[in-house]
């Protein structure tokens, strides 16, 4: 009987520490691509000379653990993504819903992923989020694409207990349908989007095991790349001259503020700011068809004189992570 390559779930959990595993999800989830567990195995050829030609034999050097897939933005579980991407999270409220501020953090919190992948079950423990990219098109869910790099993979002899928190998306899911989107002040139709949060996780991979000792942070980067569909060419101006009304090209990059507001169920709410983001972008190209002329708008985010870098803001129903 062939198996049925639905049966995945991915279930995660934050840790108080490395070595200190999660017996189990608080969050659990379904993909929309991917994978709920990946062993990145690195081997090497150990060949040498010999009386025939055949390979003489090959050494492992490393293998990784991983999580890397797909998944729709539920509001519950998105805040812990969150948390594992930028690593601070303040909460106001005394009562549902809560308000979430996530922004960026010197370290990264721990977490134990647990995978299902039709008849396995498995824990991914001590892992932290590489990347994290937010997606979206016209007015649809928004997605994220997630990466965790851990240490070890425990192979479990039961099931693990989906949580009592699981997230189906048939309980509401973000979008931008009712949204607002501004971009160097301006309010902006955009069409499609992505941000995407990078940590560049390092497996430390010691001499003494093949698996990794310990993951750790790199620095941060954070890309904003949007698709407008405008009503004239004052953001290309402003990126090219500084201004929207500017007539000489300015000798400085163009640095400015980023608005991302998304709908999501009763209750909640994700909004994504950043105060200064390198813009670039060029003119929309020509086409003998016609049509709408389409902006793209590329920023990567730098740290500004003063606050956060960047923030974001999610309303749920999740007293704390």
């Amino acid at each position: 009987m062939a198996l049925q390559k639905r049966l995945v779930q991915l279930g995660l959990a934050k840790q108080a520490a490395k070595g200190a595993a999660a017996p189990s999800p608080t969050f659990t989830v379904g993909l929309a691509s991917g994978k709920s567990l990946n062993v990145e195995i690195e081997e090497t050829a150990l060949n040498t000379t010999w009386s025939d030609r055949i390979e003489q034999g090959f050494d492992r050097v490393q293998a990784v653990p991983s999580v890397d897939g797909e998944l729709i933005a539920t509001p519950k579980t998105l805040g812990l993504l969150l948390l594992a991407a930028l690593g601070s999270d303040t909460v106001t409220g005394t009562s549902a819903p809560y308000t979430h501020t996530f922004t960026p953090a010197a370290s990264l919190p721990y977490l134990t992923a647990f995978a299902r992948t039709i008849t396995e079950f498995e824990s991914v423990q001590d892992c932290k989020l590489d990347g994290l990219e937010l997606i979206w098109d016209k007015s649809g869910a928004v997605k994220a694409k997630i990466k965790f790099v851990g240490c070890s993979v425990v192979f479990l002899a039961t099931a693990w207990t989906v949580g009592v928190t699981g997230e189906q998306v048939s309980a509401g899911v973000f979008k931008g349908s009712g949204g607002t989107f501004s971009v160097l002040g301006q309010n902006a139709r955009v069409v499609s989007g992505n941000v995407k949060i990078e940590n560049k996780v390092e497996p430390l991979v010691a001499s003494y095991s093949t698996t990794p000792d310990d993951v750790f942070e790199s620095a941060l980067a954070v890309t904003v790349s949007l698709s407008v569909k405008p009503d004239d060419l004052t953001l290309w101006r402003q990126v090219v001259t500084g201004t929207t009304t500017g007539t000489a090209i300015q000798s400085a990059p163009t640095f400015g503020a980023v608005n991302l507001a998304f709908n999501g169920p009763v209750g909640t709410a994700l909004t994504f700011t950043a105060p200064s983001v390198k813009f670039m972008t060029h003119l929309p190209d020509s086409s003998a068809e016609g049509g709408a002329a389409e902006l793209s708008l590329e920023g990567v985010m730098v740290a500004p004189v003063s606050g956060a870098a960047c923030t974001v803001t999610l309303t749920n129903s999740v007293a704390s992570y």
